[in-house]
């Protein structure tokens, strides 16, 4: 089993009570596939809800929005520990 998310590439907690973002959780490649051999990774809680039942188009959306759109009013603030002159610039 995986230590980290692949998403993400952060710690996943294997034994861990209560549910986290940290928490392992395997999902579906194919979903029309179920949960068989080949069809399946472990991922965070998180990366996992995130993509619940949004399509790879309307998370491209969504980042490219915070990227471009809301990324000029960000420009000044952290992000990851990094305090940015000018927004990193989003896809074209």
């Amino acid at each position: 089993m995986p230590e980290r998310c692949p998403v993400f590439d952060i710690q996943l907690v294997w034994n861990s009570v209560k549910r986290s973002h940290n928490s392992p959780s395997l999902d579906r490649i194919e979903a029309t596939k179920g949960y068989v051999p080949g069809n399946v990774w472990v991922i965070s809680w998180r990366a996992n809800d995130i993509k619940n039942d949004a399509t790879p188009a309307e998370l491209r959306r969504v980042a490219d929005a915070i990227e471009v759109r809301l990324g000029k009013k960000a420009a000044g603030r952290e992000l990851d520990g990094v305090t940015w002159d000018e927004y990193p610039v989003g896809r074209a």
